[in-house]
């Protein structure tokens, strides 16, 4: 499961900016959407925790993870504001930071004023900010082999529409809402013929 996720979470850290942007849109779903935040004595309850049982899940899943050495750490994600100044000083490879102090897009992507991508050999994600409070019916969003378009249910104008550089699988590709402010679209490349 290590690398299943990455162009999901990437595109929620790019578009939080930190990585307690992203603990909070993640703590934030897990409030709404299940019940890690629900809290019961009762023994025979169907749902939720016992006092105290959540926090040590939380716990546990964070402390399954080593901590590494500042040597052994390759800037991925978008670290707190005073740790990015202290990173910018180093020698070492470095996190970019436009003029407004957000992140450059790592993973072979990059960023217009409409949405920011990342890829792979395999995979493109494009991350495109919505206003706040959109629900996934207030969106039309249609792609084909070889275009996208998104637009907002009851406006002409499209939110962004364009034609890939390749094609990909339909039928492997998805969109979800993150945090009713992004439409975060996951499409797997096709391969290409040779």
């Amino acid at each position: 499961m290590s690398a299943r996720y990455d162009d999901v979470l990437m595109a929620v850290v790019q578009q939080e900016g930190s990585i307690k942007g992203l603990l909070h849109a993640f703590f934030d779903f897990l409030h709404r959407k299940t019940d890690l935040y629900v809290v019961s004595d009762n023994p025979k309850r169907s749902m939720g925790f016992a006092p105290g049982q959540a926090q040590n899940l939380v716990l546990n899943s964070f402390q399954s993870f080593p901590m590494k050495p500042i040597e052994d750490v390759q800037p991925q994600v978008a670290a707190a504001p005073h740790a990015q100044k202290e990173k910018k000083t180093s020698t070492r490879s470095q996190v970019e930071i436009t003029e407004e102090g957000k992140q450059v897009p790592v993973g072979n992507g990059g960023f217009t004023d409409k949405y920011t991508w990342t890829q792979s050999l395999q995979d493109l994600t494009v991350s495109i900010p919505i206003p706040k409070g959109t629900k996934s019916k207030d969106l039309n969003v249609k792609f084909t082999q070889s275009t996208l378009c998104v637009k907002m249910k009851g406006k002409d104008e499209p939110v962004v529409e364009g034609k890939f550089g390749g094609k990909i699988k339909v039928e492997d590709s998805l969109w979800s809402l993150e945090s009713n402010e992004a439409l975060v679209v996951s499409l797997e490349k096709a391969a290409p013929k040779t």
